[in-house]
């Protein structure tokens, strides 16, 4: 049983915080051979269950790669909600403070 189907589709996210989404039946963890852990349930599909995961909106925002993951349609939260303002053009973000500051090679009115 190696080619467990996911229960959205990919961009989305099964989210249990809905009503009428959760397992009558919660089943038990199974683990798939060189894969992960998933859990089995008994209910019907429900795509109401299913939520559109956030995309990081160009040019305003980027991806916390550190964090981010693609949204496959496999997970119970949504992996790609892990995004990060991005500096104004004629600045630079310091990796360790996450702050912008103004480039000193920058020409004012050039970019």
């Amino acid at each position: 049983m190696e080619a467990a189907l996911s229960y959205c589709p990919a961009g989305h996210f099964f989210n249990s915080q809905v009503t009428v989404c959760g397992f009558r039946e919660p089943g038990k963890a199974l683990v798939l051979p060189g894969l992960k852990q998933v859990f089995v349930g008994f209910d019907k599909h429900n795509s109401k269950c299913c939520e559109v995961c956030k995309t990081c909106k160009e040019p305003l925002k980027s991806k916390d790669m550190a964090n981010w993951k693609e949204c496959k349609g496999d997970s119970v939260n949504d992996v790609q909600n892990f995004c990060m303002e991005k500096c104004a053009p004629g600045y630079w973000n310091e990796v360790n403070t996450s702050q912008c500051h103004k480039c000193s090679t920058c020409h004012d009115g050039i970019l």
